[in-house]
């Protein structure tokens, strides 16, 4: 008689695209944690390769061989990255998602956590803190990216965004657009998969987000405080060269995002963080005009006026 495999709790989504060399030290940091049998039955590791021309296949099926978790996708063509990462988490059969940068590292003890964090408090959505470290992760630059001390459950999204209040300025970006930090039950995903297609244009890069942010429906939200993960700063693959025309892009991407949440969501949403999302809208224009007029970038003396 064939004995049913049982299903996993968490499907650790991984969309990539010509990445190799972050890809292995990613893959290494995820199967390095694989040795608790309790692990290893809840847990499996989706990777949807998005028609890479580099050896990709080959370096997965190296891990494939020692780690059954492992299962491999890919594309017979470029879909783009906003459709690769629709297709990795179509392709899942966890309960829930962990969509994860081929070019992030896991760090020690990140998926046990996350397992107790669901079995815990059984959230819709879980975001995770960071660190964020050089390109090559052996230096980290900037520690507790959530500026966050203990874990937090938060019953609604009124909550979560009164929460956030107090996350202003630099620290929302982390909240409310990064992609390694971010989990989501499976059905959440399932039923709101239209999003992908109503936001899949040049200035809509969120899509996980999107899930949770474009629609107005509650989701109990938790907050981890530990961090889980390591996001290189220094390999950025998208926008113009230059650094004004890429802030450009980026503050026109990010305002767009961001309108998109507070109209959808504005009865969850006070009057103080509309006022300290205008505040942080002033910023970024006020930086692109030094930066143009005078070649001067005030990020460090934005950072010190407010990022707490």
């Amino acid at each position: 008689m064939k004995i049913q495999k049982q299903r996993p709790l968490l499907s650790i989504c991984i969309p990539t695209y010509n990445r190799t060399l972050y890809l292995q030290e990613c893959l290494k940091s995820i199967v390095s944690q694989l040795s608790l049998q309790y692990i290893i039955e809840n847990v499996e590791i989706v990777i949807s390769d998005n028609h890479s021309t580099d050896n990709t296949k080959q370096v997965v099926e190296s891990f494939m061989q020692k780690n059954t978790q492992i299962r491999y996708f890919c594309n017979e063509k470029n879909l783009g990255p906003v459709v690769n990462v629709k297709k990795v988490a179509e392709y899942a059969l966890g309960d829930y998602v962990w969509f994860f940068s081929d070019d992030d590292i896991h760090k020690k003890g990140s998926i046990a956590k996350i397992l107790s964090i669901i079995k815990l408090y059984i959230p819709d959505v879980i975001q995770t803190n960071m660190d964020l470290c050089s390109i090559d992760a052996k230096k980290i630059i900037d520690p507790n990216l959530l500026r966050v001390q203990k874990d937090t459950f938060l019953e609604t999204k009124k909550a979560y965004f009164t929460f956030l209040e107090d996350k202003f300025f630099l620290p929302l970006d982390w909240y409310l657009t990064s992609f390694s930090n971010t989990i989501i039950l499976r059905k959440l995903f399932q039923k709101n998969i239209k999003f992908f297609d109503q936001f899949n244009k040049s200035e809509h890069i969120f899509p996980h987000i999107a899930i949770i942010f474009y629609t107005n429906e509650n989701y109990k939200i938790c907050i981890v405080a530990q961090s889980v993960a390591l996001f290189r700063t220094g390999n950025r693959e998208f926008g113009p060269k230059s650094k004004v025309e890429f802030l450009k892009f980026w503050y026109r991407v990010l305002n767009i995002h961001y309108q998109t949440i507070l109209s959808v969501n504005h009865e969850y949403i006070s009057i103080k963080f509309r006022f300290l999302y205008l505040l942080k809208y002033c910023s970024r224009i006020f930086r692109i005009i030094f930066l143009r007029l005078f070649q001067v970038d005030i990020s460090d003396f934005l950072i010190k006026l407010f990022y707490r």
